[in-house]
């Protein structure tokens, strides 16, 4: 931890990856400093910022996962340090994106629109849940 108490870029990484894996996200793998979290099935987007994301937000990164597919679209894994708006988390569910709040001191994931809560973290059911592909 450093002198704030938050976990380094490394272990909150890691943190997130342990979770999501755990819960069913099975072919997630560490990735590099660019691209942290790597997937065949999903594309995995960080939002650092203290403003909570918009509806437009999420659509544009939903179109980057979609877009970021070989042969099909990749689904969004959104992973933020903050909120969702209601209209983003609607859209969200709509697109079969899971949005997840990290608490940068814990690296405990918390679902924010209906789809990410429907998945069941380590802490919630430790069987896990394997989300759809598709």
């Amino acid at each position: 931890m450093d002198g704030r108490g938050s976990l380094g870029p490394r272990q909150l990484t890691d943190s997130v990856l342990d979770q999501l894996t755990s819960c069913g996200f099975g072919d997630l793998e560490e990735g590099n400093a660019e691209t942290p979290i790597r997937s065949q099935a999903f594309h995995i987007e960080w939002h650092n910022r203290a403003k909570n994301l918009s509806t437009s937000e999420v659509q544009r990164l939903n179109g980057l996962a979609a877009a970021a597919g070989d042969q099909i679209p990749k689904r969004l894994i959104l992973i933020t340090t903050a909120g969702i708006s209601r209209p983003a988390a609607d859209f969200a569910d709509t697109a079969k994106a899971f949005v997840f709040c990290v608490d940068p001191t814990t690296g405990r994931l918390m679902g924010l629109n209906s789809r990410a809560r429907e998945v069941r973290l380590p802490d919630t059911d430790p069987a896990g849940q394997n989300p759809e592909p598709w």
